[in-house]
């Protein structure tokens, strides 16, 4: 059974990108008039300057552009049950979509925006992630609904933007899970089944149900998967990689300064054993710095990676199934900002010129011809494959075989986080994917690392501590 797990904390992004104006195409089983909303509606929204370009096109929506994927609220109480009830309501709705309308735009994802409306973004207070994902989580029924949630920054405040995946043929039916009464007005009871309609969250109808129990039944042509997929996550948790130019170029210039003193010791001509002058040499001393400069933040990774080397990353999957997995795939998408790893990254390391007038080692004659730049690779082998996507780095582990009831682990990774990309790094959510080439449908399993498992570590830390 596809399990939820705990979601981490979300990340707020301040970016920008170009947008497109697109109508949305009619759709038969879709009978909202025709919208005009300023964003290309063609594919999913998942980058952060994506998400930054929806907030900005609902600023310049109309008040009825809302539609069957897309509900802004100008401002909610996400501490409040009123509040995290209305999200949850449309979360049940547009998952509760037919796979057909729901592919009409942004190859099916639904999108709800919280702090920003037609002509104006007002923000909205976000608590800590854990509170808002679990009031959201515990009025969410039936099947495994795969949502997440983070904020962007948009014109000085904050936007939450709730992301709800594409419904898929063989899904079961949403429902609220707990029964909302608000002080005032009517709520509605456990077990309600909501659908997403024009702009509008309503009860479901008979009609709906039927459509619903119809894309149930299009699982039923072959055995559905049954596996669940896991994290391992080492024993220190996740590191946040922070920049720190200052901090770094101070570290090299202090190495400069050291090499310089050298050139400043004057010698009698007699005695002058350089064959460079002291302007080549102050080139070489210049040129160390630019390249130091340039690799500190890749072999800060590297020197991250060795410190993963015997506790480090890993996925599980457990075939539930009485019979053996065939051809299976795990994959693991992680959200932008963090980096995954299955071999030490290269980076080039830099040789320090010789202090000025200081003779011709044996060191020296060997390394003659050879660039200051020298290129370490450390590679090991392993069966994951890394993709880097736009929206987020994944890494995918095959099994050929997994018989029944039995555990598989993949080759060990590791997951880095960049401070300069994840504003608020406090934990991370990520989405393990589970497909078997004889069985039908897939796994999908949110994972997380809870805050108090998450550390900071400067790049100048890491070069500066194995000099």
């Amino acid at each position: 059974m596809p399990r939820l797990a705990d979601l981490g904390e979300a990340h707020r992004w301040r970016v920008g990108g170009p947008r497109k104006a697109l109508r949305t195409p009619p759709h038969p089983d879709h009978t909202e008039r025709q919208i005009l909303i300023d964003i290309d509606l063609g594919s999913a929204l998942r980058s952060p300057s994506e998400l930054v370009a929806l907030a900005s096109a609902v600023i310049s929506a109309k008040p009825g552009d809302e539609s069957h994927f897309l509900e802004w609220k100008s401002t909610l109480d996400l501490e409040s049950s009123a509040g995290q009830y209305a999200i949850a309501r449309t979360v049940i709705g547009m998952f509760n979509r037919s796979v057909e309308l729901a592919s009409s735009a942004f190859e099916g994802v639904g999108y709800i925006l919280v702090g920003v409306e037609p002509g104006t973004a007002a923000g909205v207070d976000i608590p800590d992630s854990a509170k808002v994902t679990a009031g959201i989580a515990k009025y969410l029924a039936g099947p495994q609904i795969r949502w997440y949630h983070l904020s962007v920054s948009l014109e000085d405040v904050t936007v939450l933007v709730v992301v709800v995946e594409s419904p898929k043929p063989g899904d079961r039916i949403a429902s609220l899970a707990k029964t909302f009464q608000p002080e005032k007005g009517k709520g509605a009871d456990a077990g309600t089944i909501f659908v997403r309609t024009s702009g509008q969250t309503l009860p479901a109808t008979s009609a709906d149900i039927q459509s619903l129990e119809n894309r149930l039944l299009e699982s039923m042509r072959a055995p559905s998967l049954r596996a669940a997929s896991g994290l391992t996550i080492p024993s220190f948790g996740l590191t946040m990689l922070e920049d720190d130019p200052a901090g770094v170029q101070a570290w090299i210039e202090q190495k400069q300064n050291g090499l310089l003193l050298s050139e400043q010791v004057r010698v009698h001509p007699a005695f002058q054993q350089d064959g460079r002058t002291p302007e080549q040499f102050r080139d070489d001393v210049e040129r160390y710095g630019r390249d130091l400069s340039a690799q500190a933040p890749q072999k800060a990774r590297s020197r991250l990676y060795s410190l993963y080397k015997n506790d480090a990353w890993a996925l599980t999957v457990d075939n539930e199934e009485p019979e053996a997995l065939r051809d299976v795939e795990l994959s693991l998408l992680l959200p932008p900002g963090f980096e995954i790893h299955t071999t030490d990254p290269r980076y080039k390391e830099v040789r320090a010129p010789r202090p000025f007038n200081s003779g011709v080692s044996a060191v020296d004659i060997a390394f003659a011809g050879l660039p200051q730049a020298l290129d370490v690779p450390r590679f090991s082998p392993t069966s994951l494959s890394v993709d880097k996507q736009n929206g987020g780095w994944s890494v995918t582990a095959s099994f050929k075989l997994i018989q029944a009831h039995k555990r598989e682990t993949s080759d060990p990774f590791v997951i880095i986080g960049l401070s300069s990309k994840v504003d608020r790094a406090l934990g991370f959510m990520a989405t393990a994917t589970i497909r078997a080439a004889n069985r039908r449908g897939k796994v999908d399993t949110v994972v997380s690392i809870a805050s108090e498992r998450v550390r900071s570590v400067s790049i100048l830390q890491l070069v500066d501590r194995f000099e």
